[in-house]
């Protein structure tokens, strides 16, 4: 048995090394050819964990509690309807998707899927969870165990869960806490980047894959060089966050409303005013403007792929060491001729 113990204490140290030695994951920006001049940065991830907001680059271009990155297409409605398609950021497995909401959500209230919407979620070699939500109804190519590749289509954009206007709300969850892709000055949190390249602020996170990335790609923080200011702000959507009240059983396909509708702020009147100082007025079209609720959000199964083997290992190796030990009194109970 204490030989037993030693292989299974051996067998654990292997496992936990080969989890902490996973190449941590890269993801590249989860829209498929639809670069600067086809969508947007709307709301990056909340640093501030105050009443306030702040972004990773210490600007405004967030809100407050919001936990992933929002990504909208020009054009509204009518994008939704042509079609961008979203794709996985990195290699992964599906851990769980959700689908059969209404995708014309402008009220930021619909509720459905936990505020998400149709969703899928993709769990990758180093345990983080990349999260793509507001989907539209019907679009999503993938289940759940599904092996996909970097760049693989998962679905198309739409405004389902709590959104007012099309846009893909991408998270990424270490464990189960939301995490900040970008990497931040110092000043503003500081922390590394989950971007192949995430790119100067206010533009968009590079397209190329981690296999295929160069050596030399990395994080470009410039507060003087925002995006193309020419690029029509006036057809984007964003996501309003609200605290995890509440977690869903990532193998039931059902979904809990907003527990704090009242926090829902879906006419963002501060983005519009600054996307009307930028963009022509009259192009303006408030319908096209979009966020979320997603404060109530669906939470995946833990992940327990480690935990199993090692049971498994536990077991084969006791039951071998008992027949061993079985073995061995056997011989020495076996009489002398």
């Amino acid at each position: 048995m204490k030989r037993a113990r030693a292989i299974l204490i051996s067998c654990a140290i292997v496992a936990c090394g080969a989890e902490a030695s996973a190449q941590a994951t890269l993801f590249r920006y989860p829209l498929q050819n639809c670069g600067s001049t086809c969508a947007t940065v709307t709301a990056y991830y909340d640093r501030d964990t105050s009443s306030g907001s702040r972004d990773w680059n210490c600007g405004s271009q967030t809100y407050n509690s919001h936990r992933g990155t929002d990504f909208a297409p020009f054009g509204g409605f009518t994008a939704q309807d042509e079609g961008r398609t979203i794709v996985a950021g990195a290699d992964g497995t599906v851990m769980t998707t959700h689908d059969g909401e209404t995708d014309r959500c402008t009220t930021g209230t619909c509720g459905g899927g936990g505020g998400f919407g149709n969703y899928v979620v993709v769990q990758h070699s180093d345990g983080k969870l990349s999260y793509y939500a507001h989907m539209r109804r019907g679009s999503l190519r993938v289940m759940p165990g599904q092996r996909v590749r970097c760049g693989e289509p998962l679905g198309l954009v739409g405004s389902s869960g709590n959104s007012t206007g099309p846009h893909v709300h991408f998270e990424v969850r270490i464990g189960s806490s939301p995490t900040d892709s970008f990497e931040a000055r110092a000043a503003c949190g500081g922390g590394g980047t989950h971007w192949v390249t995430q790119g100067v602020y206010r533009n968009l996170p590079a397209e190329a894959c981690a296999s295929s990335a160069p050596m030399d790609s990395g994080v470009i923080v410039d507060a003087s060089s925002p995006r193309d200011a020419s690029a029509s702000d006036s057809a984007v959507a964003r996501d309003v966050v609200v605290d995890v009240t509440s977690l869903l059983d990532a193998s039931a396909d059902t979904s809990v409303a907003p527990s704090d509708a009242s926090s829902v702020d879906a006419n963002r009147a501060d983005v519009v005013a600054a996307a009307d100082a930028r963009a022509d007025a009259s192009a303006y079209n408030p319908n096209d403007w979009g966020g979320c609720n997603c404060r109530t959000q669906p939470s995946p199964r833990p992940r327990v792929p480690y935990a199993l083997a090692l049971v498994c290992t536990a077991i084969t190796l006791a039951r071998r060491a008992r027949r061993d030990q079985s073995g061995r009194f056997a011989q020495q109970r076996k009489p002398v001729e």
